[in-house]
Parts: C-alpha cells; sequence; structure tokens
C-alpha cells in the first residue's frame, strides 16, 4: 500500500526559470550561516495546547506535530502519517492549511481542483524544482489524493494570517534549514529593493509549526496601491482583472482557487512559473494573457495586494457555478444505447426536440419582453454553392462502433433535377450551404446514427438508388443518386421554439489578447479549440450558473470566427466568405476554430435540443495534437439526439449584451441583468422529405 505522503499542493518547492532577480520567492537553506544555537532536544509548548514536543520531533517529516487536534477535521492517516521517502501533508502545511511561506494555503482549496494539481505534478506538466512533488504525485495513490484534498477543502483560511508593511527597508535576514526565513542573529537591516520578505509574527511559534500563527510581510512602498490597480482593473491592459475567474471578492468560484488572503511569496512563484512554462497544465494556459507582461516588480505588487485582503469564508454555493468535471479521455457515444435513446425510447425519431412540450413552447415564448429580434443568418448571393456536395459521400467504411476518422459517413445532400416547367433547364439546392441546420443522419458512424438508424439500409430509403420515381418530366439526370431516407428526415422537425443560452467565448478571451499586448482581431486563430473551463469562465463573467441551462435548450456559442470573415453586423461588417470557410485562406483547407473534444462533451452533458455556433462546424475543424476521433462533435451531439445549427451570424447580438453589461457596471459597478443573453428562439426547417438538413433562418426575439 502506498504510504502517505505530503500533498503540497499549490506550494513549496515549485520550480522556475533562472531568473536571478526572483531567487528570494524560491527560498533554499543557505549553508553558510552560522548555527542557530536552538536546543533540539529542548521540551517546546505553545499557549493553549497540552502537547510538547521536542524541535527534531517538530521537524520528523513523518510524524508532525499536531498541536490542536481537537480543533480539526476528522484526518485521514495520509494527512499526519508517512514513510520514508515520503513526508507527511502537514510536515509543511501544518493541520490548518495555512502552512509557511516556503510551501503555501491548502485551506478551502477546491478538492477538484487540488486533485488536478496533483495529476500535473504527476505527469511533470507542473514541476518542482527540488522534484518532491512529482515525486510525491507518481507514488501516491488516488483515494490517498481523495482524502487529503476532501480534508483541506473542509478548513477555513484563516483572516489576519499576514501583516503588510510597506517599506524601504526590512529586518536582515537568512534562510534556515527547514527553509523558513529568519531574523539575522546580529540584527539590523537592509535595503528591501523590489523584493517583498515574509518573516514570522512570532519566530518561536514559527519554528515549533504554530498553525495560528501569522507573518508579516515587507513590501516596497506603493505596492498595495499598485497590486489593487493591477488586480481590480488589470492596470491599463499591463494584466487581466482576476476577478474574471477568481470571483468579485477573490475568494474562489466553483473549482477556481481563492487568491485573496494567499501567501505571496507563493504567489510570486506562481505568476513566473506560469510565466516560465513550469505550470503547463491544462487549465495554465487560460493564465498565460494574464503573466505575459508582468514584471518582477508587477508581481511583487499583485502579491501584496492579494495578502493584504481578508481570505475568509470561503463560499461555493451552487450558484457560483459548480463545474462540470469533464475526463480527459473521451469516448464515442453509443447511438444505440445513451441517455437520449434511453430516455426517448427505441422507436423514436426527434431526439431532444421531444423536450419542446406544449407547455414548455409556452414558456419559451413567455421570455419575450422587449419585441427586440436579432436575425442569425447570413444572406446568400445568387449563383453562390459553396462547395460541391455528394449524397452518401464514404470514405474509408469499418465496422460500427467506429474508432477513428475512417469510419464517419457525411450526408450533404444537394436536391438534383429538372424544371418541372421547362425540362431543358436543371438547377441543384444545396441544402447544407450558408446558415444550416443538421438533422441525425448529416453525420453517422459507418453509416448508424441516432437510435441505431442505419442509413444504409435499402429498407429506409425512399426509393432505390438510381431510381428516378415518379418526377414530372422523367430521369432527372444520370448522377442523380438518392432521393433520401424514410426515417429521422428533415420534415419531422418543423419550427422550434427554444429558450436560447448564448455563451459569448470571443470577448472574455479577445480581452485577454489585448491585455498580452496582441492584436485581439486575430482572435481566434484558425487552429484554436474552446476548452470546457473556458465556456464556463464565459458564463461567469455573463453571470450564468449551470443551472441556467436547462435540458432541451439550445446553447449558442460565439466563437468570434464570423466576427473576423462572415457577419452582416452594421458597425463592422464583414465579406470575406471564403476565408471564413476555409480556415483563414482564399483556398480550399479545414473549416477553423470551435469547440474542443471536452468543451463538446461539456455541451452534451446539458442536453440540450440543439447547439449552434458562428462558425463552419461548431467543433474544432484543425486539432492540434490530433485528437483520435474525426468529427468527435457532429459523432456526439448527432447520435445523443441533439441538433446542430451552424454558421450563425452572432456579432449583433453579442455587441448588444456587451453594451448592456457595460452600462450596468458603469451604473452599480458589476452587472446584475443576465436576461440578455437568454432569449427565444425561433427555427424554422424546410420540410425537404427524407433529408438529413435544411437551410434556416433563425431569429431571436427578446
Amino acid at each position: 500500500m502506498k504510504s502517505a505522503v505530503s500533498l503540497l499542493v499549490l506550494t513549496s518547492f515549485l520550480a522556475h526559470t533562472a531568473v536571478a532577480d526572483l531567487d528570494w520567492a524560491y527560498p533554499k537553506f543557505d549553508p553558510n550561516h552560522p548555527p542557530s544555537g536552538i536546543d533540539v532536544n529542548a521540551p517546546r509548548t505553545i499557549p493553549g495546547s497540552d502537547k510538547t514536543y521536542t524541535l527534531l520531533e517538530i521537524d520528523d517529516d513523518l510524524n508532525p506535530p499536531v498541536w490542536f487536534p481537537d480543533d480539526n477535521p476528522p484526518m485521514p492517516e495520509i494527512v499526519i502519517h508517512a514513510e520514508n521517502p515520503l513526508k507527511a501533508c502537514t510536515a509543511c502545511h501544518m493541520a490548518s492549511g495555512m502552512g509557511h511561506p516556503q510551501s503555501g494555503h491548502l485551506a478551502g482549496l477546491p478538492v477538484r481542483y487540488f486533485v488536478a494539481q496533483m495529476a500535473d505534478f504527476a505527469s511533470g506538466t507542473r514541476k518542482d524544482s527540488a522534484s518532491w512533488m512529482n515525486k510525491f504525485a507518481v507514488a501516491i495513490s488516488p483515494q490517498q489524493v481523495k482524502e487529503a484534498a476532501e480534508y483541506f477543502a473542509a478548513l477555513e483560511p484563516r483572516a489576519g494570517w499576514f501583516k503588510v508593511i510597506e517599506s524601504d527597508t526590512v529586518p536582515k535576514s537568512y534562510i534556515g534549514e527547514s527553509r523558513l526565513r529568519l531574523r539575522a542573529q546580529d540584527g539590523g537591516s537592509e535595503p528591501l529593493g523590489e523584493r517583498l520578505v515574509v518573516l514570522a509574527q512570532n519566530e518561536e511559534y514559527a519554528i515549533s509549526k504554530h498553525p495560528y500563527s501569522g507573518f508579516e510581510v515587507y513590501v516596497p512602498v506603493g505596492s498595495v496601491a499598485r497590486g489593487k490597480d493591477l488586480v481590480t482593473t488589470g492596470g491599463g491592459g499591463t494584466t487581466i482583472a482576476c476577478a474574471l475567474c477568481h470571483g468579485t471578492d477573490l475568494r474562489g468560484l466553483g473549482d477556481v482557487p481563492r487568491i485573496s488572503g494567499n501567501d505571496p511569496t507563493y504567489v510570486v512563484r506562481q505568476l513566473n512559473d506560469f510565466r516560465s512554462g513550469d505550470r503547463a497544465g491544462p487549465l495554465s494556459a487560460l493564465m498565460q494573457p494574464s503573466v505575459a507582461n508582468l514584471s518582477e516588480a508587477d508581481m511583487t505588487a499583485i502579491a501584496a495586494y492579494l495578502a493584504s485582503l481578508d481570505p475568509a469564508p470561503v463560499t461555493r454555493s451552487v450558484t457560483q457555478l459548480p463545474m462540470d468535471d469533464i475526463p480527459h479521455e473521451l469516448e464515442l457515444p453509443n447511438p444505440c444505447d445513451n441517455t437520449a435513446t434511453r430516455l426517448w425510447g427505441p422507436d423514436d425519431e426527434l431526439g431532444n426536440l421531444n423536450y419542446l412540450t406544449e407547455e414548455r413552447v409556452r414558456q419559451n415564448l413567455g421570455l419575450i419582453r422587449l419585441g427586440k429580434v436579432y436575425a442569425l443568418s447570413h444572406p446568400l448571393d445568387p449563383g453562390q454553392m459553396g462547395f460541391t456536395a455528394h449524397l452518401d459521400t464514404k470514405s474509408n467504411l469499418g465496422e460500427w462502433p467506429g474508432k477513428n476518422g475512417s469510419t464517419t459517413i457525411f450526408n450533404n445532400e444537394e436536391l438534383i433535377g429538372n424544371s418541372t416547367y421547362n425540362s431543358k433547364t436543371s438547377g441543384s439546392l444545396l441544402t447544407s450551404l450558408g446558415t444550416q441546420f443538421d438533422g441525425f443522419t448529416h453525420t453517422t458512424q459507418s453509416g448508424v446514427t441516432y437510435n441505431c438508424f442505419n442509413v444504409r439500409e435499402p429498407q429506409y430509403h425512399r426509393l432505390a438508388e438510381g431510381d428516378p420515381g415518379d418526377l414530372p418530366n422523367g430521369d432527372p439526370g444520370d448522377d442523380y443518386v438518392f432521393r433520401g431516407h424514410t426515417k429521422m428526415g428533415i420534415e419531422n422537425v418543423g419550427t422550434l421554439i427554444v429558450r436560447a443560452i448564448l455563451i459569448d467565448l470571443a470577448t472574455p478571451l479577445r480581452e485577454k489578447e489585448i491585455a498580452a499586448g496582441r492584436d485581439p482581431g486575430k482572435f481566434p486563430p484558425f487552429d484554436y479549440e474552446f476548452s470546457s473551463e473556458e465556456i464556463e469562465l464565459a458564463m461567469v463573467r455573463q453571470g450564468l450558473t449551470l443551472d441556467d441551462i436547462n435540458p432541451g435548450d439550445a446553447i449558442l456559442f460565439r466563437t468570434g470566427w464570423a466576427g473576423r470573415y462572415w457577419t452582416s453586423n452594421p458597425s463592422d461588417p464583414r465579406d470575406e466568405r471564403l476565408k471564413y470557410l476555409n480556415g483563414g485562406k482564399d483556398t480550399f483547407g479545414p473549416a477553423g476554430p470551435g469547440l474542443g473534444a471536452r468543451a463538446i462533451q461539456w455541451s452534451v452533458n446539458r442536453k440540450p435540443v440543439m447547439v449552434g455556433g458562428d462558425n463552419k462546424s461548431i467543433e474544432a475543424t484543425v486539432k492540434n495534437p490530433r485528437f483520435k476521433f474525426e468529427n468527435f462533435g457532429h459523432l456526439s451531439w448527432l447520435n445523443n439526439g441533439i441538433y446542430m445549427m451552424e454558421d450563425l451570424d452572432l456579432e449583433v447580438i453579442a455587441e448588444t449584451c456587451e453594451k448592456e453589461r457595460a452600462t450596468q457596471i458603469t451604473a452599480s459597478g458589476q452587472a446584475t441583468d443576465k436576461s440578455c443573453y437568454i432569449s427565444t428562439l425561433i427555427v424554422s426547417t424546410i420540410p425537404i422529405k427524407g433529408n438529413g438538413g435544411s437551410p434556416v433562418a433563425p431569429i431571436l426575439i427578446r
């Protein structure tokens, strides 16, 4: 059985790029300093505790002291005992979870965040300069990680732990054997410079690992005010306001951790590690724009301001966006047996359209208050055909269930025929052109789609392949292949009146681009994959939670791709359709950015009637590294009874909501009305019998 170990999550011994000016943030024992002269065998006590320990016992990393056992929740074995070469958690973080400057705070950390950081240490995407945490994370069992995470999550961080002192000088100090900074034995002071220095308020208590004895933080004059500006406003574009992710009070939001009242040397280490790449786990990309332009003085100022704040209490009610923890290993859905097929029955052809009962439609219409209409479709020019399409185009077919891209069938229907009034005139309607609605037969796993319907079975074809049928003027042409399916046709969909949730992914990420000194007009790049975390952070910004999305709603994702190349927005129109369709190029290529695999699964978990996006495929079409399934989004949505609506123009409604949000913040200091992001969506499909899709002209009404 794996032994108990120290879970130094978010803490000590974190690696850093060799930046000499920040060596002070990564304390190392100074072997050249004279010994302290402390008797390590003398008994030590602290007021209020009936325990007695010697310094040898206090520094026993396998069995660290617990001065006030009755103050703590039940302590898992992993937290208080270990076996060589590992350490117990409380050896560095203490039973209170408050730790020391050379480690860090664990009190109140969200469980899932804690576990995720241990996974990053284990994988090496988060590095520890002493390699201890990386070794511990590999050795520890998942159950031990879970027990420790739950213990520390139950603790409240202590108010008043830090006393921030602005000064030009600081008492001389050195790093002792435990890597705790101690005052020099001969006293004296020295210039502080751009450092911050953390010293114990009561040094004897700190040496004894008193769980409730805090620290003094010496910071350069003016640091707190400068830090407040950087943290709350972004400092005029230097960084990004922290409340976007960490909550308005900076005490954490959902699975995003608290930063208020955090250890200042720890904060500097983390900012530097994000910048250097030594913290490069899945969530780290969200921090990159925030740290890109920070100087040493900026990091010190941010840490000083955060240390001056009261950290308690940590609040995590369900209204604060509990994260949906999406795994990194995902599989294709089983189109024959999934949540939707079990809910709606084996003969169902409508999928989550079944949520739209008469009562639900009345409720959705009841959202209309202002009567404002927003058109979401793109105009099409006469003669515009886009791509050549073929019905039932097949790649190398394999056995279902498919395990790679070679098992995907696309049905891009093109209706071809001679005019019933003039036999010499022929025409076509490409139903996957412009703003379009995709039904369940559009994309399949080797022909199999929702509710185990196999589109390749001849008995479900409206006519045998090649049979022209009873058309008024006979054979429509040698290239006429197929007349559609007898099941799952788009004629079953009709008109949808849906409650729609707009999630503006582009705006907060473009704000980060501005803060990083990059051109926001070039975001998103053609190969960008939006994550589930970015979806939820956008929702936080909009005042939305997971509770605001109901099964049977529509979720509309604004990626900003249409805003770059194809939009009718009067304030910034664009008409570069080839670039829009081809990943920013004028020649044929991958369509461009969209939702990544975990974001796709996040949306499936919401059980919507449809998903929509302002891009060609909703999902990302350029995947780096390449995902193991091609068209994971199409298959995940359609096989799960969820319709798709592609090529939306969401620029006007997004711009409107952003203006209203800014007005609210100016008036009251915060955005209090989220109604702009929740409105009535009306979509009418063309009832083309047996077809797998339809052009649409959807509207939102507020």
